[in-house]
């Protein structure tokens, strides 16, 4: 079994620590033991990681000494059922087999790894949305601007209707194709359409369709 310093084996009601403090700093001086409210509040906490992830006992425990901290399945057992005294080493142990700070076997409110996990989804979502406000704001410029030159020049509306016939022509080829392969109701033109440009209408179909539709042109 891996050990830290001389914090292996003893009663973690002897202690006060963080997490850089577990990892080989000096330790500071011994408090008041842990109340009654705090053990049954780590032993719930430790009983909803387990299920959270899934792990029966042996499970928990296998991963346990895989970090370096061995214990028997009844050890865990009796930890969540009937407030079994957790050691320093099953301290750490837990902390690293949940992925979860120190603190957060302490202190259930402490955001636990599925709430991080999501909340830093939230904020890359977040960017994600600016990214994309600022395109489509750009792309609506550019848009405008080739519709204010494509009403008054006929070379450019035919160019655009031409290389959106070709695109149309291959993908509306592809779709029925698919259609027909997935068992998908286009019996109708609506239908076709709609399963057309919901699922194959190209980046240059789509630009052609905003161009000649702001400027009366789209010929369908």
């Amino acid at each position: 079994m891996e050990h830290y310093g001389y914090l292996a084996c003893q009663p973690v009601r002897e202690y006060s620590f963080s997490i850089a403090e577990y990892e080989g700093k000096p330790m500071p001086h011994k408090t008041q033991q842990r109340t009654l409210e705090t053990e049954i509040q780590m032993a719930s906490t430790i009983a909803n990681l387990r299920k959270e992830k899934g792990w029966t006992y042996e499970e928990l425990a296998e991963r346990m000494e895989s970090v370096g901290c061995k214990i028997h399945p009844s050890g865990i057992q009796k930890t969540e059922k009937s407030g079994r005294r957790i050691t320093v080493d099953e301290f750490i142990g837990y902390s690293r087999a949940f992925e979860v700070p120190i603190e957060a076997l302490i202190d259930a409110r402490m955001p636990q790894p599925s709430t991080k996990e999501f909340w830093r989804t939230l904020l890359a979502a977040e960017e994600f949305y600016r990214l994309y406000s600022y395109a489509h704001r750009s792309y609506r410029e550019m848009i405008l601007d080739v519709q204010k030159e494509a009403a008054v020049n006929a070379e450019l509306r035919d160019r655009i209707l031409e290389r959106f016939r070709g695109h149309l022509a291959m993908e509306e080829k592809k779709a029925r194709e698919m259609a027909a392969q997935d068992d998908v109701d286009v019996t109708t033109d609506q239908k076709f359409e709609t399963y057309l440009w919901d699922h194959y209408a190209t980046a240059s179909m789509f630009t052609a369709r905003d161009v000649l539709k702001g400027i009366g042109s789209w010929p369908r």
